[in-house]
């Protein structure tokens, strides 16, 4: 403790810039981590995104090819029935 004493009595400049620098140093790092916590929040917030409209994505093609499906049994079923406008399609 006496020696920190006498190194701040006989030089209370460089001290001083030491302990500007380790706390500009302190801040810098806090900002730099905030800043990769909020790249990883947006890239995350992103994901569910691409997510959530790959599933509706999915979910309008299901419905379009049960609508095709749908169709066609129907048109199968008419031929089946003997409706010949059916079969020539």
């Amino acid at each position: 403790m006496h020696a920190l004493v006498a190194l701040v009595d006989r030089h209370p400049i460089v001290v001083l810039l030491l302990v500007a620098l380790v706390m500009g140093g302190t801040v810098w790092l806090l900002d730099w981590c905030a800043g990769r916590a909020e790249r990883a929040d947006d890239a995350a917030r992103s994901e569910r995104i691409r997510q959530r409209l790959r599933a509706q994505d999915l979910v309008q093609r299901a419905a379009e090819n049960h609508e095709h499906a749908h169709r066609a049994v129907e048109r199968y079923r008419r031929v089946a029935a003997g409706d010949d406008r059916a079969a020539r399609r």
